[in-house]
């Protein structure tokens, strides 16, 4: 699985940590995520790998489908940082049907023991795609 500049491992831990959410596979989750994790959602909310965990295995987020498009991947050393589109569907328990959320993310990835982390998820909210 590994390229010369680390792209394609990047990549499949991307796919992984989608597959995990579409599937509510938080083992797979907790693997695939730094204890040192930053999740900012696109309306802000800030938190730790612990709470962003607790809210997806309560329900709080339920992710139906997720599409990338546009993405840049820069790996230097240790660090990758992912960046693009996404649309993601999600139906959160407040909302009587699902919701589709358009954002520019930027996900840093850390290599640390045992494989690739993520560090950091960034995400921004946009107008969908014209």
């Amino acid at each position: 699985m590994a390229s010369q500049d680390g792209t394609a491992e990047i990549l499949a831990v991307e796919a992984a940590r989608e597959a995990a959410l579409l599937n509510r596979d938080h083992a797979a989750l907790r693997r695939l995520m730094s204890d040192d994790l930053s999740f900012t959602h696109g309306n802000g909310v800030v938190e730790d790998k612990e709470t962003y965990l607790e809210r997806v295995q309560a329900g709080e987020y339920r992710y139906l489908a997720i599409q990338r498009r546009d993405d840049f991947i820069c790996v230097r050393g240790s660090l990758a940082v992912v960046t693009g589109h996404r649309s993601v569907k999600v139906h959160p328990p407040s909302e009587p049907a699902p919701v589709t959320v358009e954002s520019q993310a930027v996900c840093v990835w850390a290599r640390e023991p045992g494989g690739w982390r993520l560090l950091v998820y960034q995400g921004t909210f946009t107008a969908p795609p014209a």
